[in-house]
C-alpha cells in the first residue's frame, strides 16, 4: 500500500488524518491482505489506521528525546523565524536550523522526505544556523546554488584552505560542487573536515568524493592513557620504527617509451598500499570543552607533547596554549585574548614553542618512523629518521585525574647499541584553578612551567651490544614532560645495499633442482632428503612455515613488508635473535651442498650478510635487515627459475610465472623416491603436502625433467597399461594420458620428435611376468618409445584382460577381489574403449569406499566403468594420427560415433537421433560423462580440448555455457552437476558415519570442486568461443603453499583433507594462458 499511489499524503510532514485514500480501494487492499475479515467495516478502518497514522508513534519518539535532553525548563529551538518588514506568512519564513543527529546515515538528507527526523526531535541542532534546501541540483533551486556557488569562489580567493564544519551535515553532491568551483578559482585550495559519520569506511566516502586532504582529529575525545595511545598510533604514527616497505617493496625497473617508441627509462617503483586518510589532530577545538573540565589542566602539557610527536598535521587554540578553564561561547564571545608572549601567564606557549620547532624539524627532515607504547598513565613516543636513526624520543606522564602529584611507576627505558641526551623536560604548577572575570579581555589560569634539570643518560656496556638507559625523575608528576634526542650507534650506513647486493650472482647460477630447495620443501620433503635433521621452521606465537625454502619466510614476510606489521610474530622472533635464520637458511643448505655443491655461493652470500647484521643492528631494526635479505634472496631466486623458462612464461604476467613456478615447487630430490631404482634422481610429487615423499611422489612431468619422467612410466608398461604411480596397479586411463603428453612433448620441446627413438630399458618381462626391480630378467630388454606406443593400442586393441598380481589386501586393502580382474576391450561399432567394472577405479575418478559401518568398503565412490568421455577425446586424438601408429580407420570411427553416443539433446523431441535413455536425464544440452550414464561432469571439456573436432560447435558451446553456470567455482570446477542427487560438496575423509553417500570421504568426486580440470574448461570455452560463437590469481599470490589446491569443498571453500598445491592444477591452467598468449602472438 505505502509504495503505491493509491494514497495521497503519505509520508509527508503535515496534519494528523492528512493521507488520503480512496475509500473502496482501500478497502480492497485490505481484504486483500486479511482474507479472513470478509466485510468487518470497524476491523477495517482500525487496520487502515495502522497503515497510514503514524502519529502516536512519531510522537512517542519525539517526547523521549525532548526528556532525554532536557537540562532545563526548555529546549533549544527547531526554526529561526525570520521577520521581514510588512505582512508576511509566518510559515514561509519559518527555516529549520541546521544540526546532526546520532548514528545517522550522512549520505541521507534528514530534512527531506521520507526522514521525520525533525518531527520525532531527533535533529540536534545548532541555533546559529539553518538548513539550505539544494534540492537535487541547481534546477532545483537556481538563487540559492549561484549564490552559494559565488559566496564559495570568492572564499577560495581569498583563502588558502577551508575548515568544513561537520562535512556529514551537508549533502554530498552539494559538497562536491561548491568545492569544485572553489578548486577552478585555486587549484591548491587545502580542505580539512570535520566528519562524525561513525565509521572509518564512511569517512573514506566523503574523503573520495569531496577530495579531502585532511580529516580533523581530537586528542580530547582519548578518555584514558591507552586509548590517547591509540588514537596518536592510528593517526599520528607515520610508520613504525623499522619499517620495511621501502627497502624491501621498491625495484628498479624499465619504463617503456610513453609512445610505443625510444629507449626504456630506468625508474623506481614504488607500491601504493593506500592509508588511512591523512589526520590534522587538534590537541583541543574551538567547539571542545576545556581540560580543566574534562581532565585536568596539567594534562594539556603533556598533550601538547603527545601530539607535536605525531607525524601529521596538527593543530590547536590560543585559549589551549594560555590554559583557558572554559569553552568559549564562539558565536556570542566579544572580548579579546590577553596578548601573552612568553612571559607570565603565557600558560604552557613557552614549551608549545620548543615542541612546535621539533614537530616541523622532524615533519620536514623525514624522520617518519615511530613507536607508540603505554605504561601506566605514561604514554612514550620515539620517533626517527629511517636512513640516518636520528630522532627523538617523548617520555609524557598523562594526568587524566585530577589532584595527583605522584610520579607514578614507570620502567626505565634501555635503548640497545643508541646515545641519548636530554633536550628539555617541564611540569606544570597552579596557584589556583580559577581566574576572575574580565569583561574586556580572555585570561588563562596562574599556571607556572617548571623546567626539569638536565636528566644525564648513561652509556651501559654489555657482553650482546651496548645500550644506554634513561630513569624518569624522581620528581615527575602527571602532567610533565621529557624530550631525549637519541641517534643509534655505530651504524653501518652501507647495510641496506650491502644486504641487497650481489643476489644475482649467488643465485643466478643454480638449476632448477636447487632452486627446489633454495624455494620449496614442505616438512616431509626436507625431513626425507636430511635423514630428519631438518625440517620447516615453528615460529613461535604463530605457526609452523609452510615450507622449509624462502618462499616459507615470504608468505608472512608479504603481509608484514606491505604493511609494516613489526608486532607480527615472526618479527618478534627476529627481535629476540638471528639464530635461527643461521639454522634454517645457511646451515641447513650448506649441509646440502655435498649432494647440491651450487648452494655454496648463496650460503656464503647468507653467511656474510647475516654476521654483519649481528654486529651493528639494534634489536628493533632486526627484523626489517631481515626482511631485506630474505626478498632480496627470494627475489633472485625466482628470477633465476623464471629466466630458465619459456619465453612465454618469461615475458609473462605475474599470474603465469606463479603458476610456473609450481614446477619447480613439484620437483625436486628426495630420498624415498627416485624415477631409477638404483641412484637417486629427481622427482615430481602430484601434490603437497599428501603426495611428497615415498610411494606417492612419483606420478606420471624443464623439458629434460618432462623427458625422463616419460620414459620411466614408459618403461612400467605391463598388460598395455602404465601405473599412475610406482605402485603397480592397473589404470584404465593413464597410458592415454601419458600418450597425451608425449604428443604435448612432441609439440613443445626442441626436437621434440627424436623422443620417439628414444630406448626404453623394460621394466617388466615381454610375458609381463611380475618381477622385482633387482631381479635379472628386470630391465634386460629394450624398446623404443614409438614401439611402447604401439604396443599400448595394439594390446588395446586386441583387448586386455588379466588379474593383477599379489591381487588382494596386500595390493589394495579396500578393494573387493573381482576389482582386481581387470578387462579392457573395444567395441568395433563405435570404436570406444570399455573397461574397468563397478569393483574397481579406471580413472582419475578413483575414490574407493572405505568404511565398514556405512557399507561400502571395496564400493567405488565414482567407478565410471566403460567408456569415460575424456579417454575417448584422447583416444581419437591419437588414433587420428597418421605418422608413426596409423590407426585412422578407428579414430574415423570414434568420429562419427561421438555425438550420437555422448549428447544429451536439449528437445526430447530430438532423442531418437541419439543414443540416450530418457530415464536417467536429469539435464540436457549436456555431454555424458560416461557412455551409457546420464550424469554432468568436468570431464567432458578435456575431450574438447585434445579432441575438438568430435564435437558438433553448437552443442559444444551450449554444454561449455551450462558448465560455466553450473560447475564452475572460483578456484576449480565442481566433479558433479548440484542437481545430481548423489551431489555431496563436503569433502571430509574422517567422516565415519552411516551415510553411504559420505562415509570415509567417498563423495571425493562427487561435488567437490577440483582445481586441475578448470584449465581443460577454460582452454575448451577458448577454442570454441573464438571459433564459434569467454578467481585464482589472487589464491596463488596469498596463499602460503603458493599454489593451486588439489580441491576445495563447496563454493571454494577450503577442504583439510587435500593437497594444498597440487601440480596439475596449477599446469593446466598454465596450458589455458599458453595457448592464449600464441593466440595473442598470432593475431
Amino acid at each position: 500500500v505505502k509504495t503505491s499511489s493509491v494514497v495521497a499524503g503519505l509520508n509527508e510532514l503535515g496534519l494528523r488524518y492528512g493521507a488520503r485514500s480512496n475509500g473502496e480501494m482501500a478497502a480492497g487492499f485490505l481484504k486483500a491482505a486479511s482474507v479472513n475479515i470478509v466485510n468487518d467495516v470497524d476491523t477495517l478502518v482500525k487496520m487502515w489506521g495502522r497503515v497510514v497514522d503514524e502519529w502516536e508513534k512519531d510522537m512517542k519518539i519525539a517526547l523521549d528525546h525532548v526528556k532525554n535532553r532536557l537540562s532545563c525548563p526548555l529546549v533549544e529551538p527547531y526554526f529561526t523565524r525570520l521577520t521581514p518588514p510588512g505582512p508576511f506568512d509566518q510559515g514561509k519564513y519559518s527555516l529549520a536550523n541546521n544540526g546532526w543527529i546520532w548514528d545517522a546515515n550522512p549520505l541521507q538528507n534528514f530534512a527531506l522526505p521520507p526522514s521525520k527526523a525533525y518531527l520525532r526531535r531527533e535533529v540536534i541542532v545548532w541555533g546559529d544556523c539553518v538548513k539550505l534546501r539544494y534540492g537535487s541540483g541547481p534546477v532545483d533551486n537556481p538563487w540559492l546554488w549561484e549564490h552559494m556557488m559565488s559566496y564559495v569562489r570568492m572564499l577560495a580567493a581569498t583563502f588558502d584552505g577551508f575548515r568544513i564544519d561537520n562535512c556529514h551535515s551537508t549533502p554530498v553532491h552539494v559538497g562536491v560542487a561548491m568545492l569544485d568551483a572553489a578548486r577552478i578559482v585555486n587549484a591548491d585550495l587545502y580542505v580539512c573536515a570535520e566528519l562524525f559519520t561513525g565509521s572509518e569506511d564512511m569517512d573514506l566516502v566523503f574523503v573520495q568524493k569531496l577530495g579531502i586532504n585532511s580529516l580533523v582529529r581530537e586528542a580530547g575525545n582519548a578518555h584514558d592513557p591507552k586509548e590517547f595511545s591509540r588514537i596518536m598510533y592510528r593517526y599520528g604514527l607515520g610508520k613504525p620504527l623499522g619499517s620495511m616497505d621501502g627497502a624491501c617493496l621498491t625495484n628498479m625497473e624499465e619504463l617503456d617509451p610513453p609512445f610505443g617508441k625510444g629507449p626504456t627509462r630506468p625508474c623506481i617503483v614504488s607500491p601504493l598500499n593506500g592509508s588511512v586518510p591523512h589526520a590534522l589532530m587538534y590537541d583541543l577545538t574551538h567547539d571542545n570543552e576545556s581540560y580543566l573540565d574534562k581532565r585536568s589542566a596539567e594534562h594539556a602539557l603533556s598533550v601538547a607533547g603527545i601530539v607535536t610527536f605525531g607525524y601529521c598535521a596538527i593543530a590547536s587554540v590560543k585559549g589551549f596554549d594560555d590554559l583557558h578553564p572554559k569553552l568559549l561561547n564562539l558565536v556570542e564571545e566579544k572580548r579579546q585574548y590577553e596578548l601573552t608572549q612568553l612571559g607570565e601567564n603565557s600558560g604552557i606557549a613557552r614549551a608549545k614553542r620548543l615542541l612546535n620547532g621539533l614537530h616541523r624539524e622532524m615533519v620536514l627532515g623525514g624522520f617518519d618512523e615511530g613507536h607508540y607504547w603505554q605504561e601506566g598513565d605514561y604514554i612514550l613516543v620515539q620517533r626517527m629518521h629511517p636512513t640516518t636513526q636520528k630522532g627523538y624520543l617523548l617520555i609524557a606522564h598523562t594526568a587524566f585525574s585530577k589532584g595527583s602529584k605522584d610520579r607514578g611507576i614507570v620502567n626505565t627505558i634501555e635503548l640497545s647499541r643508541t646515545r641519548a641526551r636530554f633536550v628539555y623536560g617541564a611540569s606544570i604548577e597552579f596557584l589556583s584553578y580559577k581566574t576572575l572575570y574580565d569583561p574586556n579581555t580572555i585570561r588563562g589560569l596562574p599556571g607556572k612551567l617548571v623546567e626539569i634539570p638536565d636528566v644525564v643518560v648513561p652509556q651501559i656496556s654489555h657482553d650482546v651490544a651496548p645500550f644506554c638507559r634513561i630513569t624518569v625523575p624522581d620528581y615527575f608528576p602527571p602532567g610533565s614532560i621529557l624530550i631525549f634526542e637519541v641517534e643509534v650507534q655505530n651504524l653501518d650506513n652501507e647495510l641496506d645495499t650491502f644486504c641487497a647486493s650481489d643476489a644475482d650472482k649467488a643465485f643466478g647460477n643454480l638449476d632448477l633442482v636447487d632452486l627446489n630447495v633454495i624455494l620449496y620443501r614442505a616438512d616431509g620433503e626436507e625431513r626425507d632428503a636430511t635423514s630428519g635433521l631438518i625440517g620447516a621452521y615453528d615460529v613461535p606465537g604463530f605457526v609452523k612455515l609452510t615450507y622449509c625454502g624462502l618462499e616459507g619466510w615470504m608468505h608472512p614476510l608479504r603481509h608484514i613488508m606491505k604493511s609494516n606489521d613489526l608486532g607480527h610474530p615472526l618479527c618478534e622472533n627476529f627481535r629476540q635473535g638471528l639464530w635461527h635464520s643461521t639454522i634454517s637458511i645457511q646451515d641447513c643448505k650448506s649441509r646440502q651442498i655435498i649432494q647440491f655443491p651450487k648452494l655454496a655461493q648463496p650460503a656464503q652470500w647468507f653467511k656474510e650478510r647475516t654476521e654483519r647484521i649481528k654486529a651493528s643492528v639494534p634489536s628493533y631494526l632486526r627484523p626489517k635487515y631481515f626482511a631485506i635479505l630474505i626478498s632480496t634472496a627470494y627475489k633472485a631466486a625466482r628470477c633465476a627459475a623464471i629466466e630458465q623458462c619459456s619465453e612465454f612464461v618469461y615475458t609473462g604476467h605475474d599470474f603465469t610465472q606463479n603458476l610456473a613456478m609450481c614446477a619447480i615447487q613439484m620437483h625436486g630430490m628426495v630420498q624415498s623416491a627416485s624415477l631409477d631404482p638404483a641412484k637417486s634422481t629427481p622427482s615430481l610429487a602430484a601434490g603437497l603436502p599428501h603426495f611428497g615423499t615415498g610411494w606417492a611422489r612419483c606420478w606420471g612431468r624443464n623439458f629434460e625433467g618432462a623427458k625422463k619422467h616419460i620414459l620411466a612410466f614408459a618403461s612400467t608398461l605391463k598388460h598395455g597399461l602404465i601405473p599412475n604411480y610406482w605402485i603397480p596397479l592397473g589404470n584404465h586411463d593413464s597410458p592415454w594420458w601419458m600418450l597425451q603428453n608425449i604428443q604435448d612433448y612432441v609439440a613443445s620441446a626442441p626436437d621434440g620428435l627424436s623422443i620417439l627413438s628414444e630406448p626404453v630399458k623394460r621394466r617388466f618381462p615381454i610375458d609381463d611376468t611380475w618381477v622385482e626391480w633387482d631381479d635379472s630378467r628386470a630391465y634386460a630388454y629394450t624398446s623404443t618409445l614409438a614401439e611402447i606406443i604401439q604396443e599400448i593400442l595394439q594390446r588395446h586393441a586386441s583387448g586386455i584382460a588379466f588379474r593383477e598380481h599379489d591381487a588382494g589386501p596386500n595390493l589394495d586393502m579396500q578393494m573387493k577381489d573381482e576389482g582386481f580382474d581387470i578387462k579392457i576391450r573395444v567395441d568395433w561399432d563405435t570404436g570406444f574403449i570399455f573397461g574397468g567394472n563397478q569393483h574397481n577405479c579406471g580413472t582419475w575418478m578413483d575414490k574407493m569406499g572405505e568404511s565398514e559401518k556405512a557399507g561400502t568398503k571395496g564400493v567405488p565412490g565414482t567407478p565410471r566403468d566403460g567408456a569415460p568421455v575424456e579417454i575417448m577425446g584422447v583416444e581419437a586424438t591419437v588414433n587420428g594420427q597418421n605418422t608413426f601408429v596409423t590407426y585412422k580407420a578407428w579414430g574415423d570411427l570414434i568420429q562419427q560415433s561421438f555425438e550420437r553416443c555422448y549428447y544429451v539433446p536439449l528437445n526430447a523431441g530430438d532423442d531418437s537421433r541419439y543414443d540416450v535413455n530418457p530415464a536417467i536425464i536429469n539435464r540436457r544440452g549436456i555431454y555424458k560423462d560416461v557412455y551409457g550414464s546420464g550424469q554432468f561432469r568436468p570431464n567432458f571439456p578435456i575431450a574438447m580440448t585434445v579432441a575438438p573436432e568430435l564435437f558438433h560447435t553448437q552443442h559444444a558451446l551450449h554444454a561449455l555455457h551450462l558448465a560455466d553456470q553450473v560447475l564452475r567455482s572460483s578456484l576449480g570446477m565442481k566433479t558433479l552437476d548440484p542437481s545430481d542427487m548423489q551431489y555431496r560438496p563436503q569433502y571430509d575423509n574422517s567422516n565415519d558415519t552411516t551415510d553411504q553417500r559420505v562415509a570415509k570421504g567417498l563423495n571425493y568426486h562427487n561435488g567437490p570442486e577440483w582445481g586441475w580440470p578448470l584449465g581443460y574448461f577454460l582452454r575448451a570455452y577458448l577454442y570454441f568461443d573464438t571459433r564459434f560463437g569467454a578467481g585464482k590469481e589472487h589464491h596463488i599470490q596469498t596463499d602460503p603453499w603458493a599454489g593451486i589446491p588439489e580441491l576445495t569443498n563447496k563454493n571454494g571453500q577450503y577442504c583439510a583433507d587435500s593437497c594444498n598445491t597440487q601440480a596439475w592444477s596449477a599446469s593446466t591452467l598454465l596450458d589455458f594462458l599458453e595457448e592464449v598468449h600464441k593466440m595473442a602472438s598470432c593475431e
